[in-house]
């Protein structure tokens, strides 16, 4: 499987950063160090939501797109936060601008 193959570095590398930021530790061999509020990006194309998306097992719909459509621009973030009990949870979210956003340069609010 392709998406194994090829996403799964960057899966690895976002579970690294993320685990790194909840622990406050220094995972040995990591490309980098991120400490808890710490914003860390990791750049790629439409077919790297893709990759992510299949070995996630996530599905998604951007108003005026297909089904699980990867589109220009869209960003899946990761967040990870902590409940009032003390518990980490990451949170995914897909942010993309529909055709007629793109298409008239429209900022990217709800609507």
């Amino acid at each position: 499987n392709i998406s194994v193959s090829r996403g799964s570095p960057m899966l690895a590398y976002i579970l690294v950063t993320l685990e790194q930021a909840a622990t406050g530790k220094r995972i040995f061999g990591a490309p980098h160090y991120a400490s808890t509020g710490t914003l860390s990006a990791v750049f790629g194309h439409d077919f790297n939501l893709q990759y992510l998306r299949r070995l996630l097992d996530v599905n998604w719909l951007i108003d005026s797109f297909a089904l699980d459509s990867a589109s220009t621009g869209a960003v899946m973030r990761f967040e990870l936060t902590r409940s009032f009990l003390g518990e980490l949870h990451v949170k995914g979210e897909l942010i993309s601008a529909s055709l007629d956003q793109q298409r008239n340069a429209a900022p990217l609010l709800p609507p």
